[in-house]
């Protein structure tokens, strides 16, 4: 499954998903854990683009677990699974990413000559 808009306004520091347990591949950001009692494996991809995909493996089988993929599929187990990807990007965004408003290469540059001197965040009012 694909999604473009989780990190939308967003920038990552993808230093900080090294550290998180993400590893690098080709042009990629990788991330794999097992889930529901080892059951199955939750795969996290982030590309440079910030563009985030996501894989759920059933072990017994190898193979994609469908319900997954299938966003009106609702249920408990389903939901579990959901909510364990929910808490890895959660965990994502609260340890990588600073907010990325403005989109100008300019106002990126002011924000970051104000982190510089004055050690200091802007207020989003």
């Amino acid at each position: 499954m694909e999604d473009k808009t989780i990190f939308k306004d967003l920038k990552i520091d993808f230093q900080k998903l090294l550290q998180l347990g993400f590893v690098k591949e080709n042009n990629y950001y990788k991330y794999e854990t097992k889930i529901m009692k080892d059951q199955f494996s939750l795969i996290i991809k982030i590309d440079m683009n910030n563009v985030i995909s996501s894989n759920v493996i059933e072990l017994s089988t190898n193979e994609n677990f469908m319900p997954y993929y299938v966003t009106s599929t609702t249920g408990d187990f389903v939901g579990k699974i959901r909510e364990e990807y929910n808490k890895i990007i959660e965990k994502v965004k609260n340890n990588c990413c600073s907010k990325n408003i403005f989109k100008s290469e300019y106002a990126n540059l002011i924000i970051e000559y104000i982190r510089q001197k004055y050690n200091d965040e802007l207020e989003y009012l």
